[in-house]
């Protein structure tokens, strides 16, 4: 529940959060806050295949980076 109420917190303000959340309970902040980092370099990876799938596929498509979209009328 901790972690799925840090999740809804911009990140800036999840360290916070989560120190006044787990009050004195040291285990259970870095437990937390390891798993938040583990969810935001997943989140990263994904999204760094996705950019790349797109830009492959835009290659294949004759699309550049700086024409992110071509009209086929």
């Amino acid at each position: 529940q901790l972690f799925n109420a840090a999740r809804t917190k911009p990140a800036v303000q999840q360290t916070a959060f989560l120190r006044r959340a787990a009050a004195d309970d040291e285990d259970l902040f870095r437990e937390v806050q390891l798993l938040l980092r583990a969810a935001e370099n997943t989140e990263r990876s994904f999204e760094d295949v996705v950019a790349e799938a797109t830009r492959q596929v835009g290659h294949c498509y004759g699309l550049s980076q700086s024409r992110p979209y071509r009209s086929f009328n």
